[in-house]
């Protein structure tokens, strides 16, 4: 029992804290710009780090380069607010079944009687549990913008009062 609530405590802790480090929007500003995802109104897609935002464009890092996108030109941007997804809440149930399996199997062990169905059993049972959660978790972990406006957007960015002087791109899109 001591074992299940270590384990409990050790992921809600763990959980917590990865929440807290990608969810820097809610708690105060983050380091960097959230991850994005623009759709332009001719059906292209990219995506990259929001940098900055300005009435009528929008700077994005991606591969290196700083890319100027005008606003007016993205049919919807998708933000990244999450990094606790689907693949980590699969990971996370693993891990517990993994643990609660082993402890429930050496317990078991110590009667008479055949344990050898009950690691699978947890492991599987755990499993099931974290598809539910990772169907659940995927989706939440975007907003999306389906008419992006700068202002919605400007919080979002690494350089939410715009981009230093000097900090130019060359290019645009």
């Amino acid at each position: 029992m001591r074992i299940t609530i270590l384990v409990w405590t050790a992921m809600a802790a763990f959980g917590a804290v990865d929440s807290a480090a990608s969810q820097g929007h809610q708690g105060g500003p983050p380091i960097l710009g959230y991850r994005v995802v623009l759709e332009a109104d001719d059906g292209g897609r990219t995506s990259g780090e929001l940098i900055a935002v300005s009435l009528d464009s929008l700077w994005l890092l991606r591969n290196e380069a700083l890319t100027v996108f005008p606003l007016a030109d993205m049919k919807q941007v998708n933000i990244r607010e999450s990094s606790f997804g689907a693949g980590k809440a699969l990971l996370w149930s693993l891990i517990a079944g993994a643990i609660s399996g082993a402890a429930l199997t050496a317990a078991c062990s110590s009667l008479d009687g055949d344990c050898g169905g009950v690691f699978p059993a947890v492991l599987l049972s755990w499993t099931f549990i974290g598809g539910i959660a990772a169907l659940a978790v995927e989706p939440a972990r975007y907003t999306e913008l389906p008419a992006p406006r700068a202002d919605v957007l400007r919080p979002y960015s690494r350089f939410p009062q715009g981009l230093p002087e000097g900090f130019r791109s060359e290019g645009r899109r």
